[in-house]
Formats: structure tokens, sequence, C-alpha cells
């Protein structure tokens, strides 16, 4: 992860389920999505801005396809304004987003085994100050026998 800038909020992210690294690839599971969260304390007024996007990895750790648009799972995008000294970005990655990339009970074809997680969180004050915030996590997929 990288923290840079001047600006006096402050940044803080996880995943829900808490810490989760791994989600299961099944149709109805209830570990079958992890939810990434941002939350920020700044000024009120501060300008929030994140970003997001998950592109699906082979078992080598590499894209599953040659360019990045065809590997590309989702992204997501939020932009808000810091209220009561508090602003959240989350983003949820689910089974109908993934499932597609992945081996399943109903398609037999090895395919990703897991996910990079990229987000950024951009946040700038009345006074122009800046911080900005980047991460990668890795989500791993576990796809069920009978």
């Amino acid at each position: 992860w990288m923290l840079a800038g001047e600006s006096p909020a402050q940044i803080k992210v996880g995943v829900v389920p808490n810490g989760a690294t791994h989600v299961i690839n099944e149709l109805g599971s209830i570990f079958s999505a992890a939810t990434y969260v941002a939350e920020v304390s700044a000024p009120d007024g501060s300008k929030v801005t994140c970003a997001a996007t998950v592109i699906a990895i082979d078992y080598r750790g590499k894209n599953i396809q040659k360019t990045i648009a065809k590997s590309t799972i989702a992204k997501f995008e939020f932009d808000g304004v810091v209220l009561n000294g508090k602003a959240q970005c989350s983003f949820t990655l689910t089974r109908d987003h993934y499932h597609v990339f992945t081996s399943s009970q109903i398609l037999n074809a090895a395919k990703a085994t897991s996910a990079k997680f990229t987000m950024s969180v951009h946040v700038q004050d009345k006074a122009k100050k800046i911080k900005s915030y980047l991460e990668e996590r890795y989500i791993h997929f576990c796809t069920p026998k009978d």
C-alpha cells in the first residue's frame, strides 16, 4: 500500500467479512462475495474520490487474458463529500461479477484462481491539501467439489 500527501485526512481500508482472503465460488453461498471498504476521516466539505479495478489472475499470478481490458472483472467508482467528519467508499465483488472468469461445477474449465483488487482513495480538503492512498489486495476463488 502507499499513502502520500499533506492533508490531515485519515484513510483506513479493510475487507468484509473481516480480512477475507477467499470467496466461495458457489451459487447461493453467503461467502461468495467480499466488500472492500475505505473509511475516511477528514474536515467537512473535503472531496473524496475512490476507484477500484478487479483483474482476473491465473495460477501463475498473471492476467488470464493478454490485455487488462479482457481480464477486467469489474470497475467501481465513488465521488462524495465528507459530512460530519466522515465518508466511506465500499465496493462489493460478487459471484455475478467473477463467475464467468472462474471454473465451477457447471463450467469445468480452469480459468482464474484469484483476483487482484486495486483501490485508490483521493481526499482533497477545502485548502486544496491532498491525501492519496493506493492498495492492491488479492482474493482467491475456492470452488467446492461435489
